[in-house]
């Protein structure tokens, strides 16, 4: 795996780190109704599920499947 892809997939995992403290102060809150809640966690969750895609890509496991 080159370095570029390195450095890439560390940012994507950055990325995952930080939208799960916020689906986990969005769950928490208290101002949000539940519906507002659910739909940006789902938002939330599928940011997070593009960046595990981009990160399989990088590192070639999504070839390997």
């Amino acid at each position: 795996m080159p370095k570029d892809n390195e450095e890439t997939i560390n940012h994507y995992k950055q990325h995952i780190a930080e939208i799960e403290e916020i689906i986990d102060k969005v769950d928490n809150d208290k101002i949000l109704s539940r519906h507002q809640r659910t739909r940006l966690i789902i938002f939330l969750e599928k940011a997070t599920y593009h960046c595990k895609g981009m990160i399989s890509t990088l590192d070639g496991t999504y070839h390997k499947k």
